[in-house]
């Protein structure tokens, strides 16, 4: 009996994602992350991280799930990276825990002067990047 009222709290309340993010730089904890937790055909469920890191959902229903994590100034983890894979969510079972690393985007700043050193105005600044076999793209 009591085996059936602990399968009927788990089924009630749902199971629980929780994990923590990191920059993948510097390994420090990355706070103000938001996290959704997606399946289709049931609503997401929206988190964020905290001071060190660590972020909990819970309440999910049985079914297949997956990650987002976005916060401006990092590159959230690719498609291809754990965290971003598809996870199963059982009643009864241990919460699925998630480990993720977020990549700190680049910044650029300057000044563009003219020919004689002086500030200009209006003129157009372009980015480039560099590809891998040596060709220079937008």
């Amino acid at each position: 009996m009591k085996l059936l009222a602990a399968l009927l709290c788990a089924t009630a309340y749902g199971q629980t994602v929780e994990g923590t993010v990191v920059n993948s730089v510097t390994g420090a904890p990355v706070a103000g992350v938001a996290v959704q937790i997606g399946s289709p055909g049931k609503p997401s469920q929206m988190a964020a991280t905290d001071a060190v890191g660590a972020f909990r959902v819970d309440g999910l229903a049985d079914g297949r799930y997956s990650a987002s994590f976005n916060k401006q100034g990092f590159s959230p983890p690719g498609p291809d990276e754990a965290a971003r894979q598809p996870f199963l969510v059982r009643a009864g079972s241990a919460a699925v825990r998630l480990q993720v690393r977020m990549t700190p985007r680049g910044k650029v700043s300057g000044r563009v002067l003219d020919g004689d050193g002086n500030p200009g105005s209006g003129a157009p600044v372009e980015l480039m990047t560099a590809t891998f076999n040596g060709q220079i793209g937008a």
